[in-house]
């Protein structure tokens, strides 16, 4: 019988490790949600509340991936994610158009 490639016999690792990750990243969240309500731009219990799971779970996906670039481990990776879960899709773009922006050269006129 074929030995199952490597990749997949990690699967349940890599599932276990990314979920674990989940809920630093909708905390942060639902650090965000909280200032919206504070700010008076969202109520507290309403269906944005809800529609951040997803987001949470991206940012997981996402956290996930840097921590394992940078080879960190344990609460460096939760505290990534919870950061990445704080800023969302749109505070990671941002980011990430200033990061590209800033090592591209110079234009000349």
């Amino acid at each position: 019988m074929p030995q199952p490639p490597d990749w997949l016999s990690n699967l349940p690792a890599w599932f276990w490790a990314g979920a674990s990750l989940v809920p630093s990243a909708y905390l942060g969240r639902l650090t965000f949600h909280t200032r919206e309500v504070r700010a008076g731009r969202r109520h507290f219990w309403s269906a944005d509340l809800i529609l951040d799971i997803p987001t949470a779970a991206g940012m997981a996906l996402l956290g996930y991936g840097i921590a394992d670039y940078w080879h960190l481990s344990g609460p460096a990776s939760h505290a990534i994610t919870g950061v990445l879960g704080y800023l969302g899709p749109r505070g990671v773009e941002v980011l990430a158009g200033w990061w590209v922006r800033r090592r591209q050269p110079p234009e000349e006129a």
